[in-house]
């Protein structure tokens, strides 16, 4: 039976033939999501498999990615319906590993020949002595096949009791253990092992066992005919050897003359949805012989179900990996959070509103306002941390952490960058810098001085005048130069002049045709709210570009600040 396998680690189990997904409570599968509908999607299982259908969902329905409106699902399919994600995954059965010609045949093929025979009995029973067939042959005959019958039915019982044990975990280890002691136990093998590729392309031996089920050294085993586990793994076609010893394929090889392998190999490909994951060996050097058709489907069968439960469990493990990031990604957005301030200063006579969104749960812009009250000033800083996620948030908190020791010991404000500069230029990561900006305002009189680093130039905007000053003394970023000198830059905020502060993310804003805010753009919007407060200012720039941004994808972290006075 299919199942989906859920965010949280959940089985669905597609029992009925129609399965319905939304967020109303009349649908099998229901979901919390703002962003699903009602009644978003259903499953559906018809003759040929199961099929997923859209009900005309107002954010779409996806298959690996893919908006789709009707889509036959196929083991390992990523769906996601609004936000949420999860995988359709084929259980593994019996049914799918045996062909009708194999295993189910011969028990189709011995019952035909057991009634041939008893109707051949009865139709020549009266004249029984003069038939050329025996009674005792014919029951010798029905013996034989009887026994097969029964061989057969253990076969299968053994198969499903594996299938079972390789179905009830999603650990690698708990699988490849049920895997190879089941081989070891059926072929009666002195010794196997499970090879594997790894992420890097690599074969790795997994798991070894010898006859007496104990762990084997695997130093012990790398060689033992680890060439032709390669070569089955690599071609996924399987080798199966009377007498290794005498076979000419592998009687020159050096694991078969130094370890004695003088009796039966069989090493199986382990092959799911076509892709090859490695490789089973087993060894004997008591049972020596050909297995027979039934045997062989047996192994065949038993290696493809292990392939699909180590799919499987892989599968999981990169779920639970996913998880586990995102549970980092989360803490890191909260500690962030607390770096940048929620709340700022209330100063008479100033005004100061901020606002930050990163573009992805973690960003690399910062922010913050320090109110040093003994010395009655004000010092806000903007910066912005090349590349994005957890590596600039990083360094984001190593630059908040700097700007706040500075300035609690009084360092002046034109020296702040050059010591930060030099603090980090040989513990940030190659290739990544800081763009900032730092400005000391006096409280009463408005004067201001300023170093920039880099960063996009804040503006001085002249309410009466309605003009602006683009606010650039300063150097290069930071991080990038050893030694670096930074250049002091001055003014004075008249009443109702203010200085706004921002990140490459506004101007850089994108519509859905990939057309950027703007800086001509900024300043307009800018002159035309220069009368309004703080935090108007602020707010209505983030409501101009959420409307222009409507459709695209935000592509970097946006953050403004604006001091008024």
């Amino acid at each position: 039976m299919a199942y989906l396998l859920m965010s949280d680690k959940s089985k669905v189990e597609l029992k009925k033939d129609i399965l319905t997904i939304g967020s109303m409570d009349d649908n099998d599968i229901i979901i919390n999501d703002g962003k699903i509908s009602r009644h978003h999607a259903q499953i559906v299982k018809e003759d040929n498999g199961y099929f997923i259908y859209d009900l005309d969902s107002t954010n779409g329905t996806f298959v690996n990615n893919q908006v789709i409106k009707k889509q036959l699902l196929t083991h390992e399919d990523l769906i996601r319906c609004g936000t949420t994600e999860f995988y359709f995954l084929e259980a593994i059965s019996t049914k799918v590993f045996l062909d009708k010609s194999k295993l189910t045949g011969d028990i189709i093929q011995n019952i035909s020949t057991i009634t041939s025979f008893i109707d051949q009995i009865e139709r020549e029973g009266s004249t029984i002595s003069q038939s050329r067939i025996s009674l005792n042959y014919l029951m010798a005959k029905l013996q034989q096949n009887v026994t097969t019958l029964q061989k057969t039915y253990k076969k299968l019982l053994a198969l499903y009791g594996i299938t079972q044990k390789l179905n009830s975990s999603l650990e690698l280890e708990t699988i490849l253990n049920n895997m190879i002691d089941s081989a070891i136990d059926f072929c009666s093998a002195s010794r196997g092992f499970v090879i594997l590729f790894n992420k890097k392309g690599e074969l790795e031996i997994k798991i070894a066992r010898r006859m007496n089920m104990e762990e084997s050294e695997a130093n012990n085993l790398m060689n033992i005919s680890k060439s032709i586990a390669v070569k089955v793994a690599k071609t996924g076609e399987p080798i199966v050897t009377e007498n290794a010893y005498n076979d000419v394929r592998f009687s020159a090889a050096e694991s078969v003359i130094s370890h004695q392998i003088s009796s039966s190999i069989v090493c199986l490909p382990l092959i799911s949805k076509g892709i090859a994951l490695g490789a089973m060996y087993l060894d004997s050097n008591v049972k020596e012989g050909t297995l027979d058709d039934g045997e062989m489907d047996f192994l065949m069968a038993l290696a493809n179900q292990a392939a699909l439960a180590i799919e499987n469990a892989r599968l999981y493990q990169e779920e639970l990996k996913r998880e586990h990031i995102k549970h980092e990604l989360l803490i890191s957005s909260k500690i962030q959070e607390k770096i940048l301030p929620d709340n700022f200063p209330s100063i008479k006579g100033m005004q100061i509103f901020g606002k930050s969104i990163p573009a992805k749960e973690v960003g690399g812009d910062y922010f913050n306002v320090f109110h040093i009250d003994d010395e009655n000033k004000l010092i806000f800083c903007i910066a912005d941390v090349s590349g994005k996620s957890i590596s600039a948030a990083i360094v984001v908190s190593m630059f908040h952490s700097m700007i706040r020791v500075m300035i609690e010991s009084r360092i002046a404000v034109s020296l702040i960058f050059e010591k930060i500069n030099n603090a980090i230029i040989a513990d940030i990561y190659e290739g990544m810098y800081i763009t900032g900006f730092i400005c000391s305002i006096n409280i009463q009189s408005g004067e201001y001085e300023f170093v920039n680093a880099g960063h996009n130039p804040p503006i001085h905007i002249k309410c009466g005048e309605k003009k602006i000053i683009k606010l650039e003394s300063g150097g290069t970023p930071l991080g990038m130069f050893e030694n670096a000198l930074y250049k002091k830059g001055k003014g004075k905020l008249e009443e109702n002049d203010s200085i706004f502060c921002y990140t490459d993310g506004v101007t850089e804003c994108l519509d859905k045709k990939n057309r950027m805010f703007g800086n001509k753009q900024l300043l307009k919007f800018l002159k035309e709210t220069s009368r309004y407060s703080s935090e108007e200012i602020i707010k209505l720039l983030f409501k101009a570009l959420e409307l222009y941004s409507k459709g695209a994808e935000q592509n970097d972290d946006i953050t403004a600040l604006c001091v008024k006075r």
